[in-house]
Parts: structure tokens; C-alpha cells; sequence
């Protein structure tokens, strides 16, 4: 069935939420969700507290209603109330040992060089953050939107005494990382949402018409967030001129050469390995003044250049040959200063070359700014969100093809997204958040992908897997903290 014809009772979808559908039909490589998982001290509260607060406050958004219509339309059907038995459910952590279960390191920034290697773990006898982590992995491996719903939040529990956590999964069609965290601002801060429908306002569907939200950096400060400052701002869609085609030009310069493929980029299975690492913000903050004192390095640039080094020292131990045709995709936010709350798919991308050759975290450090700040300069991400507008009038199965380019090493080997956490304090029934986890999906031949994200005083970077690839990415957490140390050190905090 053509996209262009939906039935009366059906939303058409947007640019951005064709490319996800069109992927999973299509290319077969990866399943378009993404997580954001948080922790909480304190007892878990009663499953139907949390469908209820669910209900409140997410109950009259327009797009956590919508689910894929049927057959091969690219429309969104939409339900008339939220089934909240349907999208919030319990997962008490039980029955450990699935495939992707195994070997899960754990740790903070400060205490990582005090776990053994991964295989001292067995995964029935995981209790902790390393059974939450074997836990998490084995839910962000199953599909979503199979069966009408698209996303999913669980209470999971059991894992740790005075400890429970939320983690929701969300298929990308639905909606982008800062949609995610917005979502969650509305679910677990202190106001409660609007109601209403259409007339939702700020975390409405974009077909409502232009949002009066805040701007689309959450931080108020653009070298925090992941939408990498007012460069690549748009408060208006894309249109052909002189700007855009300058942009396009400087995005085809900067997709060459082709890039070279690592040892992790290979498609994707269903089974998921997931951990993650915590960093204070004065470690990132000291990293950042790592170099000359007249460059302004973003919180991006650091943990750019620390994925950098991290995979680095990682292929190097197990013998691989480093290339200087190594990139990252680095998804940015577009929404424009009174879209920051919208709710969607508003990103674009830019491809940054990785210095895996470049020895010194400093030098590498000095080299990521400079190809982001180019990125942003020449406005790289807002010509690729108008290449995605152009391949979404294209023939679906001709469109995932272009996609796919994009995540395989041709083009990218791994995708590095920055999703700013909430800015206000969260709490669930009372019980405060310990830590906010952040991650990607597995798309296309990106084997391994990286989430970047913070709350409080804390920043966490997580690794996200195909179990197949569960002992590399067990290293990369370590070598993640040793970057941070490192560019902390030359940045005038000794030894991280």
C-alpha cells in the first residue's frame, strides 16, 4: 500500500518516524528501540501507583497513543485512552542467565579497577547493579510495536535491597531521546502535566501545530547538551537555497572517504549486552579544559574524544589494526528555541571521524573539537534531516537501502548520541534517583553504540551490544574511565 493513503481514523507518519518503520521492514538488521533507564533508592512502589501516575501524566499525549497501522501503510493509528496495563508492566528480576545476561562488569568511575574480568561472573549468581545490568539487557533484546504497543515502561525490582528502577523502552518511530527525557521531566517532576488532547501545548503531537515550549537545550548552557549549541539551531523547516546546499555540499565532503570496518560491525542479533559507567561532572567539567585555554570544548567534545580512545586502547589490546577511517554518527537535536518540549522525531546527524590514530587523549581531544565545531559551523545535521525528508517520498524499500549506508561502516561504525537528562529533580512515589541511563538501539552493522547522558552530579556513558560482542564491550567501560582520568589530569585535576 502506498504511504500517501490512510484510512480516515489514521495520522500520517513524519520524515523521521518513516525512516525507523521502513528500516525494521526492510533492511532486518536491528530493532529501532531505545531505553532510558533510571534508578531509585528506596522500596519499590505498587505496580498499579505507577500505571496511575502514567495515566495522569502521560495519559493525553497524543503520541504515546499511537501505534503503527496496519499492512504497509506509513500511518499512525490512534487509540482513544492509553491502556496502561498494556504499556506499564512489572519485570522483577528473575531467572538470570539468558544469553544476554553474560558476563556483566560493573562499577563507577572511581572503582572500576576493582571487578575482575567478566567471565569471573555467572550470571545466575549476579546480584546488584551487575543483575540490573544482565536484567536490562535481556529486555532491550525484545521487540516493540509487534503487537500495538510501542513502547513499554517496567518496574523492575529484585535485584538489590532498598533499590528498584524504571526503564523505558521506546521504539524510535515514536519518538527521539529528548522526547524521552521531557517525558520523563512530566512523569517524575514535581508538576503535573496538562490535559486536554490536541490542546496538550508543549508535549503535544507535532500536527498540533507549533509548541510553546522551552528551548531545546534543556541546560540553558549549549556545551551541555547534545544539541550541540545555536548553530545548528532551526526554528523552520529546511527549504532549498543557498545555505542548505552549501550545507549538503559540506555533508557529502565529510561522508569521504569511505570508512573501514572494525571488528563489531556486523548485524546485529537479538540478543543484547548492556553496561554503563558513572562519572562525576567535575571529572568531565576538568576534562573539558584539557587544551588551549582560547577553545571552548563541549561536554560532546569530551565524550567524543573519550569513545575515541576507549575503543582505541580496547582493538589495540586485542591485537586489531587501528585506521584513520574510523566515524561515529552523532545524532544532534533540531528543535528550534519554542519547540524544546516537542515530542517526536526532530534530530539529524553528522559524521565525525574518530582520531583512533592520534596517541595523546589531549591531541584527540583538540581534533574532535575542531571536525565538531566544523559539523556545526556548516550546519551538517539540518542538511541531513532535509536528505531524510527527500528519501521519505522515495520507494520505502529504496529509502531503507540509503539508510543502511548510513549505518555501516561506509559510512559510520557506531552511533554516539548525547541525550541531556532532566535539569529539575526527579522522584518516583517519593524515592529520589540514584543514577539516569541512556542508550541508543542496535541499527543497521553498528555491532557496538554509545549513550551519553547525566543527572545531578553524575554522567553516565553507557555500551550497548550484540551479545556476540559482550567481551569487548565488558572493556570499554574501563577504558571509557581511564580516557576521563586522563583528560581530567591535563585539565587540572590529578589523577580524575
Amino acid at each position: 500500500m502506498s504511504r500517501s493513503h490512510s484510512s480516515p481514523a489514521s495520522v500520517p507518519m513524519e520524515p523521521g518516524d518513516v525512516t525507523f518503520v521502513a528500516h525494521e521492514r526492510y533492511a532486518g538488521s536491528g530493532l529501532c528501540a531505545f531505553f532510558v533507564l533510571v534508578r531509585f533508592r528506596g522500596s519499590p512502589p505498587a505496580l498499579d501507583d505507577v500505571r496511575d501516575l502514567v495515566a495522569r501524566r502521560w495519559g493525553a499525549v497524543p503520541r504515546l497513543l499511537m501505534y503503527p497501522g496496519a499492512g504497509r501503510s506509513y500511518a499512525w493509528q490512534r487509540r482513544g485512552r492509553l491502556d496502561v496495563a498494556a504499556h506499564v508492566v512489572a519485570s522483577p528480576v528473575v531467572g538470570l542467565g539468558g544469553a544476554g545476561g553474560a558476563g556483566v562488569m560493573s562499577g563507577t568511575f572511581g572503582s572500576f579497577g576493582a571487578f575482575g574480568p567478566p567471565e569471573s561472573f555467572e550470571p545466575s549468581g549476579l546480584c546488584g547493579p551487575d543483575a540490573l545490568r544482565a536484567h536490562v539487557g535481556g529486555l532491550v533484546g525484545e521487540p516493540l510495536g509487534a503487537d500495538g504497543v510501542p513502547w513499554r515502561l517496567h518496574l523492575v525490582s529484585d535485584y538489590a535491597a532498598d533499590e528498584f528502577a524504571v526503564l523505558l523502552r521506546i521504539h524510535h518511530a515514536v519518538a527521539d531521546g529528548m522526547s524521552a527525557m521531557h517525558l520523563l521531566t512530566v512523569l517524575l517532576g514535581s508538576a503535573e502535566a496538562p490535559s486536554g488532547g490536541a490542546s496538550f501545548g508543549p508535549f503535544g503531537d507535532p500536527s498540533d501545530g507549533p509548541s510553546s515550549g522551552p528551548s531545546g537545550d534543556p541546560s540553558g548552557d549549549p556545551s551541555l547538551g547534545s544539541s550541540v549549541g545555536p548553530a545548528v539551531r532551526n526554528d523552520r523547516p529546511a527549504r532549498p537555497g543557498s545555505a542548505l546546499v552549501r550545507s549538503v555540499v559540506a555533508t557529502a565532503r565529510a561522508a569521504l572517504p569511505a570508512g573501514s570496518a572494525l571488528p563489531f560491525n556486523r548485524p546485529p542479533g537479538r540478543s543484547r549486552h548492556v553496561t554503563w559507567l558513572s562519572i562525576p561532572r567535575d571529572v568531565v567539567t576538568a576534562a573539558r579544559a584539557a587544551g588551549p585555554a582560547d577553545r571552548r570544548r563541549t561536554v560532546n567534545d569530551v565524550y567524543l574524544a573519550a569513545v575515541a580512545g576507549a575503543l582505541r586502547n580496547v582493538l589495540m589490546e586485542q591485537g586489531s589494526s587501528l585506521s584513520r577511517r574510523v566515524a561515529a554518527m552523532v545524532p544532534v537535536n533540531l528543535r528550534g528555541h519554542h519547540e524544546g518540549a516537542r515530542i517526536g522525531n526532530v534530530v539529524g546527524f553528522f559524521r565525525i571521524r574518530l582520531p583512533l590514530t592520534e596517541a595523546d587523549p589531549a591531541a584527540r581531544l583538540a581534533r574532535v573539537h575542531a571536525l565538531t565545531a566544523h559539523a556545526k559551523a556548516t550546519r551538517q545535521a539540518i542538511a541531513v534531516r532535509f536528505a531524510i525528508g527527500t528519501a521519505a517520498r522515495l520507494p520505502a524499500r529504496l529509502a531503507s537501502i540509503a539508510g543502511n549506508l548510513t549505518l555501516s561502516p561506509i559510512y559510520s561504525n557506531t552511533c554516539c548520541t548525547n541525550m541531556p537528562g532532566p535539569v529539575v529533580p526527579l522522584a518516583l512515589a517519593g524515592r529520589p534517583v540514584l543514577e539516569l541511563v541512556a542508550a541508543p538501539p542496535l541499527m543497521g552493522r553498528h555491532g557496538v553504540v554509545f549513550g551519553f547522558s547525566g543527572h545531578g552530579d553524575t554522567f553516565t556513558v553507557s555500551v550497548t551490544a550484540d551479545a556476540a560482542h559482550r567481551r569487548l564491550a565488558d572493556r570499554l567501560p574501563g577504558a571509557l574511565a581511564d580516557e576521563f582520568r586522563a583528560l581530567a589530569a591535563v585539565g587540572g585535576v590529578p589523577g580524575g
